[in-house]
């Protein structure tokens, strides 16, 4: 017994060198955005600002001076994130607006109140995001969660976006995305079938999503060539948010430990917004505000064939839905 003993708090320690020794990585490799740099009277949309990551990018740049629209799909949430920037900054411009990404309807609705009230938009902020592997629904749009929130709707929303974009003259997409776009798998010809595939038979749902992102990104990245608009793709690393919580004490344990705070995890967000890199590339990967080769998503012809079935597959859901 006293064996057994021993080897389970040597596995302990192990495991707790092992998580100090990451975050001790992180704290001395995380990026940081320039504090000096302002983007004042900038609009910028950032979806899912209400909380983590988006909250603190959304935070970041209203004291930089811009003018920041919080779009979600809670309003509760929504309204607080609002009075808590206000509380925060004062005379901050923040404004909260309903989306749901789990409806193209309400895309539509939104880019058109968005469009009645703004002339423009500076940057684009594609931030929120979903993890249910192990609990897959179908939306009002009959699209898989996942799928639709993490994929799908961003490229609707960006694309009705992108009028307001160019007026900007210098308009910027930032794409949050994941490392985890190495672990997808996908097959564009069977996208129309996996996107609306709740069996539970994709327990890789998540990571698919974010190569899904990495792909189009790229694609969006090349159309945008001469209009003034970049297209870049974001990992944020490992964050503290509500996107990893779990019923697991040890996984809860090493999150804790090792990852990084929603502050931090905004840092390469908020770099490509205020930063002349976030100008001068487009189709970047970035970590830790490092613009990084790409892995995998640099096929052109396979990133043009899920531009263009994408765009079929959401076309149909809308013909549907009239």
């Amino acid at each position: 017994m006293s064996f057994l003993i021993s080897v389970l708090l040597a596995v302990l320690c192990a495991v707790l060198l092992w998580a100090l020794l990451t975050k001790l990585f992180t704290l001395l490799t995380c990026g940081h955005a320039d504090l000096t740099r302002r983007v004042d009277d900038k609009i910028v949309v950032i979806t899912g600002g209400n909380a983590g990551i988006g909250f603190e990018t959304a935070l970041d740049l209203c004291k930089r001076g811009a003018c920041v629209v919080i779009a979600c799909r809670d309003v509760k949430r929504g309204e607080k994130a609002e009075r808590d920037i206000r509380k925060a900054v004062s005379n901050a411009k923040v404004n909260f607006m309903p989306l749901d990404l789990f409806s193209f309807k309400s895309i539509e609705r939104f880019v058109s109140a968005f469009a009645s009230r703004y002339a423009k938009v500076d940057i684009l902020i594609n931030n929120a995001g979903i993890m249910q592997n192990d609990k897959l629904e179908l939306t009002g749009d009959m699209m898989e969660q996942t799928l639709q929130a993490n994929y799908f709707s961003p490229f609707y929303l960006t694309k009705l976006m992108i009028p307001l974009l160019e007026k900007s003259q210098q308009g910027r997409i930032i794409n949050v995305g994941s490392m985890l776009y190495l672990a997808g798998k996908v097959n564009v010809s069977k996208l129309a079938d996996l996107q609306n595939d709740i069996s539970g038979k994709n327990p890789d749902v998540y990571s698919d999503s974010k190569l899904l992102l990495a792909m189009w990104t790229r694609q969006l990245a090349r159309r945008l060539t001469g209009t003034g608009i970049t297209a870049n793709y974001v990992h944020p690393g490992l964050v503290k948010t509500k996107l990893v919580n779990s019923n697991s004490i040890i996984w809860n344990l090493f999150i804790w430990l090792a990852a990084k705070s929603p502050y931090q995890g905004a840092q390469t967000s908020i770099h490509l917004a205020i930063h002349p890199t976030g100008l001068s590339v487009s189709g970047g990967y970035f970590q830790d505000c490092w613009n990084l080769p790409w892995i995998r998503a640099r096929d052109q012809a396979q990133n043009l064939e899920l531009w263009n079935e994408t765009e079929r597959i959401i076309a149909d859901r809308i013909a549907e839905r009239s």
